[in-house]
């Protein structure tokens, strides 16, 4: 059957993931970035991840309140996927609404920091458009500017306060700044 042989798959992989230290999971631009720096101990605790993950991908409201507690957390990573898992929850992460914005303001990771603005900025605030604004202008790099570049793109018209930050990037020598 299909969600049998779904299932075996999801296994398969979630090994391999395993048995190979996948470090997909990692945002772009994040210090734990690369083979090395995702194997040095605590850095990247892959099994934990999957989950968090794997609940963030759900779209279940009842993950909210793990989600939510990742975002307080002490790895950069966990705090990425927490965040990515109420931004996909939309309006139904509006509990998580105030510690969204805390991380918007002020996660030591730029990662996190980009997505809990669009999260915020999905709700309405709108500080995430301006928070989103800033992260999309140097001197983060180009990296961080462009997951906030993407993101900006995401809300379409609601990024309108913020346009001189993306036409900024639309004339940067980044390539890829460019092209977004």
């Amino acid at each position: 059957s299909r969600p049998a042989e779904r299932r075996r798959l999801s296994q398969a992989l979630d090994a391999h993931m395993l048995d190979i230290h996948d470090n997909g999971l990692i945002p772009e631009g994040d210090p734990a970035e690369g083979w090395a720096a995702s194997r040095a101990p605590g850095v990247y605790p892959l099994p934990a991840l999957m989950r968090l993950a794997a609940d963030a991908a759900s779209r279940d409201p009842s993950k909210l309140p793990r989600l939510a507690a990742a975002l307080s957390g002490g790895n950069a990573i966990a705090r990425y996927w927490g965040a990515t898992g109420l931004l996909i929850l939309g309006d139904q992460a509006r509990k998580a609404q105030e510690a969204l914005g805390r991380a918007a303001a002020s996660d030591a990771s730029a990662a996190v920091r980009v997505v809990a603005s669009e999260a915020i900025a999905g709700l309405g605030d709108g500080e995430g458009v301006r928070f989103l604004g800033a992260l999309a202008a140097p001197p983060f790099p180009w990296q961080t500017r462009l997951a906030a570049l993407n993101a900006l793109t995401a809300l379409g018209e609601a990024a309108r306060p913020v346009l001189p930050a993306i036409d900024a990037a639309a004339n940067s020598d980044q390539e890829y700044l460019r092209n977004a």
